[in-house]
């Protein structure tokens, strides 16, 4: 017992146990008398050895997709286009195969075996054919003005590159691993069919 205390020592030593692992973040007690492992928990526990939790990040991946995506991830390039502004038009007909840049070339769109090719106007229209390009999509509509391009691809760069931060911060402050961070941010860009060209 604990000296002028109605407390044995093991379960004064448990509860206090308890409260730092609380404190830390590696347990939940919101709820009176269940005690649960929260995602942070289960990183941690994963690094000494075997336990249920070692490999399952999917939990983790859809929680932070609803933390930093609460509505979902937006689409290029209806959701980056100025609706106030009345935009024209061209189409232009591709294969419904994912397109790459050609390489050591900023204008120059191919298939991955090389059967289809088109030439951009300049560097913004091709990153804006890439970023609207979806398996089996056959035709990309492409503003006619240059400036409405370069708008919303630099639009769409920034949200990508925030989302990309946030997504690694938060993977980082809950794995402590770099190169986990990296591949967990780079699961949720692709999860969520936004484009990149990294």
């Amino acid at each position: 017992m604990l000296p002028n205390t109605p407390y044995r020592k093991f379960e004064h030593r448990v509860h206090w146990a308890k409260m730092r692992l609380v404190y830390k973040g590696f347990i939940d007690n919101s709820i009176r008398g269940t005690w649960q492992i929260t995602e942070k928990g289960k990183i941690v526990l994963a690094k000494y050895g075997d336990n249920p939790f070692q490999n399952d990040f999917s939990s983790l991946v859809t929680q932070l997709i609803n933390e930093v995506f609460p509505e979902g991830g937006k689409n290029f390039p209806d959701d980056f286009l100025d609706s106030k502004e009345e935009i024209k038009f061209r189409e232009i007909n591709v294969p419904g195969t994912e397109l790459i840049l050609e390489r050591n070339s900023r204008v120059i769109i191919v298939s991955p075996k090389g059967y289809f090719r088109y030439k951009a106007k300049n560097p913004p229209e091709a990153l804006y054919i890439l970023y609207s390009d979806h398996i089996n999509r056959k035709i990309i509509k492409i503003p006619e003005n240059n400036l409405i391009i370069f708008k919303a691809v630099k639009s769409y760069e920034k949200y990508i590159r925030d989302a990309q931060s946030k997504l690694f911060e938060r993977f980082l402050e809950l794995t402590n691993d770099e190169t986990k961070s990296e591949e967990l941010t780079k699961q949720v860009i692709k999860k969520l069919n936004l484009r990149t060209l990294n």
